[in-house]
């Protein structure tokens, strides 16, 4: 499994407080993953073969995609 940490300004997705934007490696949906929502991440609501996550605080907030 591969992991694409996202950077806020990536064309791959985006960062912002603590949600992030993901485009799915495989079918190219691009969804919303939140920190509070989704703890333990979110699966790619079209195909479900890539997930997003969120963690940290602050300026050591982090976001991937595996997949």
């Amino acid at each position: 499994m591969q992991t694409k940490i996202i950077k806020p300004g990536d064309l791959e997705g985006d960062l912002f407080g603590n949600n992030a934007a993901f485009a799915c490696p495989y079918c190219s949906k691009v969804f919303i993953v939140s920190q509070f929502l989704n703890s333990k991440g979110r699966p790619c609501p079209k195909c479900g073969r890539s997930t997003g996550h969120v963690e940290g605080k602050g300026e050591n907030r982090r976001a991937y995609i595996r997949f």
